[in-house]
């Protein structure tokens, strides 16, 4: 039975007899015609989690088991199918100016999900026609929030900073915007 889809994986909790020696999972987006495999030998009596990784959001997909007893004989279960979820767009909750000096300023941001990259674009308030980028990839955003550390900025001056993410799917969303003076 499947217990838990995620937008990228799906964890499914398979119970077994004794006699089960071998399972083997085949699982296929449904619009595919060539299955993938992942063969579980480290079987227990009971109920057993097994983990399908690395799946494409938002879509549907069909498996099936093959089942390997102490003797070699082989069985299958009927076919099942099921559909990942569609990625939760990750959101900058808040933003700030932190450390503001004469020529420096950190901006830091909490988010609502882990994310892959994140950009912002930063400007003395006025001039819009030379808009400084910034791109970062981020490990661990979610949990430690993220901080750019910005330099050589004009002393006394009034910024406009604009930051956009981008999940693990390669979508960008939010651009959350924030203004600071030096």
């Amino acid at each position: 039975k499947t217990i838990e889809i995620g937008e990228d994986s799906a964890q499914l909790m398979l119970s077994v007899d004794s006699h089960v020696s071998q399972l083997e999972i085949f699982y296929k987006k449904n619009t595919d015609s060539v299955y993938q495999s992942l063969t579980v030998s480290d079987i227990i009596q009971g109920d057993n989690p097994i983990a399908l990784q690395n799946l494409s959001s938002n879509t549907s997909y069909d498996f099936e088991i093959q089942y390997k007893d102490n003797e070699g004989d082989v069985s299958y279960s009927r076919k099942y199918n099921f559909k990942t979820k569609t990625p939760e767009l990750p959101v900058v909750l808040n933003a700030t100016a932190e450390n503001i000096a004469d020529t420096t300023a950190s901006i830091k941001a909490s988010l609502s999900k882990e994310i892959q990259s994140a950009q912002i674009k930063y400007h003395v308030r006025g001039e819009n026609v030379n808009k400084t980028i910034f791109t970062q990839s981020v490990s661990g955003a979610k949990t430690d929030g993220l901080t750019f550390n910005l330099e050589n900025l004009r002393s006394g001056q009034d910024y406009d900073a604009e930051i956009t993410i981008t999940d693990k799917f390669g979508v960008t969303s939010e651009i959350k915007s924030i203004s600071f003076k030096t």
